[in-house]
């Protein structure tokens, strides 16, 4: 691969202490004393790349997020892992996206050309920097008995093993970074562990304590690490809300993992996803990420710090009021897109889900009808304008992350006409995509209580909102 990337920073081991490879190749009696083949794969890992899981159905979210991804400066190498399930006419749309002339920028650059490097555009080049694309058939590297076992979620395990990089930052389709690649790379807390992964909304969705005690009799006993020295997974697993009932805890459309360092805990991922006592307990690929490490002893992980927020704009506080006619103490978010704050400095948003569309779904919504409700998004009198604007870039200038205490606490009764839950999935809208979130729920009750818990709300920056405009417009087509 060296031949053919420019840049040294793939290449530049994000902690070069971890990055010593070992000499020595384990063999085994059952393959006739032959190296085993995992050990010279880990040991063929190189640099650092993104890597994305997807089939025919993902292309035209895919030649949009390459569009952005030059438009990001991005230096490092995409894997596009597939298994046999991307066609030839695919294949070429996703390489003219990462390779042709890319020179009619949005009128939105204009204002964020100088937070960008000398070089950034070259008229002569192609425009925008060209991204390096690789695709990776999985198909034949799976035993026949085993082909049915990776179809849908489950091929992100395969492109999670499958790739040539030994740092990976794997992604979806419709993931949204709003950074610059190496930006993720760089976290502090990647760094120091290796692993890096985010929270999903705290949506009051809940599993039965059956299946909790289920993952954690799946985690190493203490025979297993009196025999194997396999380690006893600690409070900071068995403490995590997931434990405690949460039904969806981690969001996987961005996963950044050195291999180099968590290797086994990858191939766990693998066997995890046959086994399905497990794979029934979740849903789709999610969980099972970070589950790999915990069944394997392996705490060098990191969660962002805040579970995901809805971004977007604020709710008019005059759209909002009370029976008598007063403003709510609530604020509102109403978005179909869940977005991380970066946990380490408290105010950034490096990425969200669900595409730059305002809604995604916009090509099965009936307009006549939404457009009619008037319960959100008033500012939208009539059907075109609302399809233009479901159409049209998400304008992101805030952040929601609801309260969230624990599963018995969810529920906020109040009698003053405040939320009572920090989310609420409103189905009259982006069918059924939309999500509204509350900095505060519940207030005084009937007993002369008061329920109320607050958030965080987080104001983006000007120049921050003039890159999002940028970045949606790329990614839009505008």
């Amino acid at each position: 691969m060296r031949d053919f990337v420019k840049y040294p920073e793939v290449f530049k081991p994000t902690t070069p202490k971890f990055n010593e490879l070992t000499d020595d190749v384990t063999k085994s009696t059952l393959t006739g004393n032959k190296p085993c083949f995992f050990n010279n794969f880990k040991n063929k890992l190189n640099g650092k790349g993104i890597v994305l899981s997807i089939k025919d159905s993902h292309v035209d979210d895919t030649v949009k997020l390459i569009h952005l991804l030059r438009a990001l400066n991005n230096h490092y190498p995409i894997q596009i892992v597939f298994y046999d399930s991307i066609n030839d006419e695919s294949k070429i749309k996703i390489v003219n996206a990462a390779r042709k002339k890319m020179i009619d920028l949005p009128a939105s650059f204009n204002k964020v050309a100088k937070n960008f490097p000398p070089g950034y555009f070259n008229f002569q080049d192609g425009g925008l920097p060209k991204q390096e694309v690789w695709f990776v058939n999985t198909y034949n590297a799976i035993h026949n008995n085993y082909k049915d076992k990776f179809r849908g979620f489950a091929n992100k395990f395969l492109a999670t093993l499958f790739n040539s990089f030994e740092e990976v930052m794997l992604i979806d389709a419709d993931t949204v970074l709003v950074q610059n690649p190496s930006y993720y790379f760089n976290l502090k807390n990647y760094v120091s562990k290796g692993a890096y992964f985010f929270k999903d909304r705290t949506a009051p969705e809940f599993r039965p304590t059956g299946d909790t005690k289920f993952f954690e009799k799946i985690t190493p006993s203490i025979l297993d690490n009196l025999m194997f020295d396999i380690p006893i997974i600690s409070q900071k697993t068995l403490g995590l809300e997931f434990f405690q009932g949460m039904g969806h805890f981690m969001e996987s459309g961005l996963v950044l993992i050195n291999r180099n360092l968590h290797f086994n805990s990858v191939l766990t991922m693998v066997q995890l996803n046959f086994f399905n006592p497990v794979t029934t307990r979740v849903y789709g690929d999610k969980e099972i990420f970070w589950l790999g490490f915990a069944t394997t002893g392996d705490e060098d992980y990191h969660f962002n710090k805040f579970f995901a927020a809805s971004v977007g704009a604020l709710t008019p506080q005059q759209d909002r009021l009370n029976g008598d006619g007063t403003e709510k103490k609530s604020q509102e978010v109403c978005s179909a897109h869940p977005g991380h704050i970066n946990g380490e400095d408290g105010k950034t948003l490096i990425w969200f889900n669900s595409g730059f569309k305002f809604c995604g779904q916009s090509d099965v919504v009936k307009y006549e009808d939404e457009v009619k409700k008037q319960e959100h998004l008033k500012f939208l009198k009539d059907a075109q304008s609302m399809r233009e604007y479901y159409e049209g870039p998400i304008v992101l200038k805030n952040a929601i992350i609801p309260p969230f205490k624990n599963k018995l606490e969810t529920w906020a009764e109040n009698i003053i006409e405040e939320p009572r839950q920090g989310w609420h999935m409103e189905k009259g809208y982006c069918n059924s995509y939309l999500w509204c979130a509350y900095s505060s729920i519940g207030g005084l009750t009937n007993d002369g209580g008061d329920t109320t818990q607050t958030g965080q709300v987080f104001d983006f920056d000007k120049d921050s909102i003039d890159l999002f405009k940028y970045y949606g417009d790329v990614w839009v087509g505008n």
